[in-house]
């Protein structure tokens, strides 16, 4: 994929101010990167070359091999990308731990951070941006912009008006709502994503966390499971044909991958 062509030809007909489009390309890179959970196995497996693999990772906007970014690399195409297309200078903060850019934005100093408030999940969920923001003002309402730019993004009340939701019903069923509500959704092709949407909709219908026992587990090429324990179901967050998807599995399975499969803190 080449980025910089498709935001050229996204742009050129929209008729953008620079504001305009400075959020325009923080919500596409949302809707087309993910977060490379690999990053946080990595280092605590002590797996180094993949480590350096990921941290050096050089994202070509003119050919893009892959989705799966940190919070380090993503800001270097989000300062190339809003540099070539406004008259704006992105300027970026990096430490050790953490990485996100600055610009100026409706004549405030704004921080963009796609990666530590979840907004690459949550703008491919349908969510509302909480990473977009003056410092310490945490949720601005852009929804008449996102609007106007082709987004419909909603916060947590709207969307769980739109979805329906059903508080009344047993719990293993809202889990399958959960499932089915995943599989219709964009979330479904990288782990980062697929986590974060079912762990959202968790929240959002209310599981009673006393009831649910989930952990993270991986494969040794990398491959993710997210294993729940629910009452007397077990569950399984893991690829399917390319997918991630919720799928319900034996107490034997979920055993069977829990002893085989590795964990953080082992």
């Amino acid at each position: 994929m080449n980025l910089l062509e498709t935001l050229n030809n996204e742009l050129y007909f929209k008729h953008l101010t620079d504001d305009e489009k400075i959020r325009y390309i923080y919500l596409r890179l949302c809707c087309i990167f993910s977060f490379d959970t690999r990053y946080y196995y990595a280092s605590f497996f002590k797996d180094y070359d993949l480590l350096r693999k990921i941290l050096n990772k050089k994202i070509n906007v003119k050919n893009i091999s892959d989705n799966l970014v940190i919070c380090h690399t993503i800001v270097n195409p989000l300062k190339l990308l809003i540099e070539e297309f406004t008259s704006r200078e992105v300027e970026l903060y990096r430490s050790v731990s953490h990485s996100y850019a600055y610009v100026n934005f409706m004549n405030n100093r704004y921080k963009l951070d796609l990666t530590g408030m979840n907004d690459l999940a949550s703008v491919k969920m349908g969510l509302e941006t909480k990473g977009f923001r003056i410092d310490g003002f945490v949720n601005p309402d852009f929804s008449d912009l996102d609007n106007s730019l082709g987004f419909e993004l909603l916060d947590d009340y709207e969307y769980i008006s739109k979805l329906d939701i059903n508080l009344n019903v047993p719990l293993f069923l809202q889990s399958m709502k959960i499932s089915n509500l995943l599989d219709n959704s964009r979330c479904k092709y990288e782990f980062s994503d697929a986590k974060a949407m079912t762990v959202k909709l968790e929240q959002l219908f209310r599981v009673d966390m006393t009831q649910r026992n989930s952990d993270t587990f991986m494969d040794y090429d990398y491959s993710f499971h997210r294993l729940t324990k629910l009452g007397d179901k077990y569950l399984d967050l893991s690829k399917i044909d390319d997918e991630y998807k919720l799928h319900e599995i034996s107490e034997d399975k979920y055993l069977t991958l829990k002893s085989h499969l590795r964990k953080r803190g082992r």
